[in-house]
């Protein structure tokens, strides 16, 4: 079996428009795992949001995609539109607060009683969702569920120290 991986921004050159890419034998299209996503059009709304927030990796970009990378999820809502999500226990609603803010987002930040989420006993906790099929698709380019991560996240402090805030720890098993 041959893997054949490819970002979006080595495909442009040819194919010659997003989001496409070509085939081991060259031929342009959407690979399946993004076929859905990208096939589904966007919604008007009434909250503000920067729908190219993801698009260029800056420092803040890469340290909020590795948070939701550790924490966040790309789901479908009930319609099968893509939704960005971020749930958090309710201690941390001020890091939500400031993931919103970082969206320029005027989405509201929901919240949760205590209860049985996700098939174990959870906190109080609150959530923040956007419907974006463009955040949604980049996520999933820069290697959110499938493939390896994105060379340029890799390689980012940023990007790894917003995975060990949003879940994760660092630590060295045996002698130096």
């Amino acid at each position: 079996t041959e893997i054949y991986t490819l970002s979006l921004h080595d495909a442009l050159p040819i194919c010659g428009q997003a989001p496409q890419w070509p085939d081991r034998h060259g031929n342009c299209g959407i690979p399946g795992t993004l076929q859905s996503i990208f096939r589904h059009g966007t919604y008007m709304t009434k909250r503000l949001l920067n729908h190219e927030a993801f698009d260029v990796i800056t420092n803040d970009v890469a340290y909020w995609i590795g948070f939701l990378f550790a924490d966040g999820s790309v789901i479908r809502d009930p319609r099968g539109a893509p939704v960005v999500q971020l749930r958090l226990s309710e201690v941390d609603r001020g890091q939500l607060e400031k993931f919103r803010q970082f969206l320029g987002s005027t989405h509201a930040i929901g919240t949760s009683p205590p209860g049985n989420f996700g098939g174990y006993r959870s906190r109080a906790s609150v959530r923040f969702a956007v419907n974006s099929r463009r955040l949604a698709a980049r996520l999933l380019e820069l290697g959110r569920y499938e493939g390896p991560i994105a060379a340029e996240l890799a390689t980012s402090r940023h990007f790894w120290r917003g995975v060990v805030d949003g879940d994760g720890s660092i630590f060295k098993i045996g002698r130096a």
